[in-house]
């Protein structure tokens, strides 16, 4: 179980870029965009936060994607948040609530990140939301 315990805690700090390629006829031209999910800030240095906006801002897309789990927290500070009101001064940043989310107020994220894209709706099925 310590095995398990460590290999969580290395892998999920460990950042990766993968680029992936679509190609359809439903687009007049191309565009690049940077999805991203369970950032987990508050539960990470402060500095997890500013690697993964320095590896968005260096692909440079259009717009970001955030596909929940932001926080981690109720208790994140506005400080942790700041490299992402950065981010969202040189793109547009759309966000689904993840599960860990709804602990901390889409209020405060909206204000401190400058996301003016939280969606909001969620279902429950079983306990799970989708």
């Amino acid at each position: 179980m310590a095995a398990v315990s460590i290999y969580g805690l290395i892998e999920g700090h460990l950042l990766h870029v993968k680029n992936i390629t679509i190609k359809s006829d439903k687009f007049d031209r191309p565009f690049k965009f940077v999805h991203t999910s369970d950032i987990h800030i508050g539960s990470r240095f402060l500095s997890h936060a500013e690697k993964i906006v320095k590896l968005i801002l260096k692909e440079k897309p259009q717009f970001v994607v955030i596909t929940g789990d932001l926080t981690d927290s109720p208790n994140v500070q506005e400080y942790e948040l700041l490299p992402f009101k950065k981010l969202s001064e040189k793109c547009p940043i759309y966000m689904c609530m993840g599960n860990h989310d709804y602990v901390t107020s889409k209020t405060k994220v909206e204000e401190i990140t400058g996301v003016q894209n939280t969606f909001t709706d969620q279902r429950s099925v079983y306990g799970r939301q989708i």
